[in-house]
């Protein structure tokens, strides 16, 4: 749906306020979302060298952070700017095999419909040895005409054949889930009150302090929870196994 002129300069200002989505500030609405993706990122993206393929790349937010990539590359399924290979839904990828030594796809596994075949793709441009950084929401509010999914981390094996997993985590906890979908509910319950929707730009003196503190108390009750379970969103590093024929590599049957 095309936003409002009104609803792009909300839009801008909120942005400038509180930063621009993936790298945003604690009095953000959708901070809590972002602080943990962002943490493992940064951890993880430096550390990527040779061909990257950034699956989903949107606007491409975390190029920045890929500093030993020798070659980058953005694949979305809309043509645009930042679009550097389109692919299509549930269709090979145009990229011929082995092509890519790391993959990224963030925030991307909710959107599809056969899963399977999006990591069978992945799989096939990886190098043997390859790494892929995968990441999807599990408790999070619906979001978009196309979100259809959600996974648990305990569907890594089910749903990602060929990969062995290096490091699976689950990100957030009870405080930090209630805060994301209590925000969401609110931002979204008064969007879609017209009257509270065009006076929103005064209500921010009132919205930011109250988005800050459910995001820190949201942060304390955190650390309550060792159920391991009320967590938000999935962040995975997996490497592709060796698919070479044992006899090509001298190895016995």
């Amino acid at each position: 749906m095309a936003q409002s002129t009104l609803g792009r300069a909300y839009r801008a200002l909120y942005e400038k306020l509180c930063g621009r989505h993936p790298f945003l500030w604690p009095w953000h609405s959708q901070w809590l979302a972002a602080h943990f993706l962002n943490r493992d990122l940064e951890a993880y993206l430096p550390g990527l060298s040779g061909r990257v393929l950034d699956v989903g790349c949107g606007p491409q937010p975390y190029r920045p952070l890929l500093r030993s990539a020798s070659e980058y590359a953005g694949a979305d399924v809309t043509a645009g700017p930042t679009v550097d290979i389109v692919i299509a839904p549930n269709r090979p990828w145009p990229i011929e095999d082995g092509h890519f030594d790391a993959v990224l796809m963030t925030q991307v596994v909710e959107y599809l419909t056969d899963v399977e075949a999006a990591v069978s793709e992945m799989r096939r441009v990886l190098k043997p040895g390859g790494t892929a950084i995968v990441s999807f929401p599990f408790l999070f509010n619906e979001h978009g005409a196309n979100d259809y999914l959600r996974l648990s981390a305990r569907s890594v094996p089910a749903f990602f054949a060929g990969f062995s997993p290096l490091a699976v985590s689950r990100q957030g906890a009870l405080g930090s889930t209630m805060g994301t979908l209590f925000l969401n509910w609110l931002d979204q319950s008064l969007n879609l009150n017209r009257p509270l929707r065009l006076l929103r730009p005064l209500l921010l003196p009132l919205w930011l302090p109250l988005c800050l503190v459910v995001n820190l108390l949201s942060l304390l009750v955190n650390l309550l929870d060792r159920t391991n379970c009320y967590y938000g969103n999935v962040f995975l590093v997996l490497k592709k196994g060796d698919e070479r024929d044992p006899a090509e590599s001298g190895a016995s049957p």
